[in-house]
């Protein structure tokens, strides 16, 4: 098991839980926080992530080896990301994430291992990713005046509640 926590209410940091060792252990990334694992065992997390409001954090996007390594930066000003499994790319390389540039509206974008990104869709409102689906859609909220679940068809700019 992998997650982010904040044990003894220090600063939130990536742990492990082992069937041979039932203890939390540090994953050894200094303060990152987990987004999401891929099914070949590769981490998305937030590198010198800042916390933003609630549960939410903004940093920089990084991949690492669950067996350790250090986090590969790919994208800064990340929010949430979660691993591609459509068959855009099947072999997992490639990361979805929710973020905004200065002055934009929160997109979801896809990113390469090698960093380069493309937009996937745009909302009307601050859009978050909250997971990617084997069949190529994703769940996303909307944050406006009220709340919404949505799901969306990559590439396609259209999304159905």
């Amino acid at each position: 098991m992998v997650y982010t926590g904040s044990l003894g209410g220090g600063v939130p940091d990536t742990y492990t839980i082992r069937d041979d060792y039932p203890e939390s252990i540090s994953a050894g990334l200094n303060g990152a926080v987990l987004l999401a694992v891929s099914r070949t065992d590769q981490l998305a997390v937030l590198v010198r992530a800042r916390h933003f409001i609630h549960r939410e954090y903004f940093g920089t996007l990084a991949t690492v080896s669950l067996g350790g390594g250090a986090p590969r930066e790919i994208l800064e000003n990340v929010e949430e990301a979660d691993w591609s499994k459509d068959s855009r790319a099947p072999s997992g390389n490639e990361v979805w994430f929710s973020g905004a540039t200065s002055g934009e509206e929160y997109c979801i974008r896809a990113a390469t291992l090698s960093g380069k990104t493309c937009t996937m869709y745009c909302g009307t409102s601050p859009t978050m990713i909250q997971d990617a689906l084997p069949n190529g859609r994703s769940l996303v909220s909307s944050e406006d005046t009220r709340a919404s679940m949505e799901f969306v068809e990559h590439g396609q700019g259209k999304a159905t509640t």
